[in-house]
């Protein structure tokens, strides 16, 4: 049993804002007065800095949310080159990724903080090593303690049919969904409504089919939520987190 609460950031695919959510939840959870953690099982993707030293920029934004001096490799202890799944990430540097790693990796965080923000890679499905995929990682966290997740899916065409499939797989597989975030993943002056008609109807349609889950939404690099729906929920550990989630949003005071 861990000292900390943990909430697992998945998304309904790649490139939606997990990074930019997580940091959101941790910033949020430090003014609350709270210890907020992050862990990455696993990073791939490094981009090159004005010295030539190789980053992984979505450790450095958890890092930066993170209280100063907590050591990067606590954050994420396995980091690979090209921007692909981090098996074959790892393929390509003759490497392997630590099947054992990525679960008991968490306990480094045993007693440095109080709320721990997990964030996976891509979908639930997506493979952090050729016998464990993100799903595989949260089943196996969820034998310790109850691990709520939050769904972070961006908002645009397509987001109704993977976003269902998403909370119904988590369901499925007995695991507490403590909230959609719908988020905004692009600029809006990248994006135009016209462009996709779905932006304006998509959070009512998630709404309409899955009344029993929370929704919020994050605009374009927003630093806070709008709680756009209550949902029902039962899982006294997931109505925690969610009541951390927007506990500086009006629509809760």
């Amino acid at each position: 049993m861990h000292s900390f609460k943990s909430l697992f950031i998945t998304g309904t695919d790649t490139s939606v804002g997990k990074t930019w959510v997580s940091c959101l939840l941790l910033r949020s959870l430090a003014r609350l007065g709270l210890q907020p953690g992050a862990y990455k099982p696993a990073c791939s993707g490094a981009v090159t800095d004005h010295s030539g030293k190789l980053i992984w920029e979505d450790v450095q934004a958890l890092a930066a949310a993170c209280p100063p001096g907590t050591p990067p490799e606590r954050i994420c202890p396995q980091t690979f080159t090209a921007p692909l799944a981090p098996n074959e990430a790892a393929r390509l540097e003759n490497r392997q990724v630590n099947d054992q790693l990525l679960a008991s990796a968490v306990s480094a965080w045993q007693n440095h903080c109080s709320h721990l923000v997990i964030e996976g890679a891509g979908g639930l499905f997506c493979p952090l090593s050729d016998q464990t995929t993100v799903l595989d990682l949260l089943l196996t966290l969820q034998q310790k303690s109850s691990v709520p997740a939050v769904i972070v899916a961006a908002n645009r065409l397509g987001v109704i049919s993977h976003t269902r499939l998403t909370v119904s797989t988590l369901l499925q597989h007995g695991i507490s969904v403590a909230g959609i975030i719908l988020n905004q993943a692009t600029a809006p002056d990248a994006e135009t409504p016209l462009q996709d008609p779905s932006r304006p109807l998509n959070a009512g349609q998630l709404i309409h089919w899955m009344p029993e889950i929370p929704l919020l939404s994050c605009s374009w690099k927003a630093d806070d939520l709008k709680l756009l729906h209550p949902g029902q929920m039962n899982a006294s550990t997931a109505l925690e987190w969610l009541q951390l989630l927007v506990s500086e949003s009006p629509e809760l005071n």
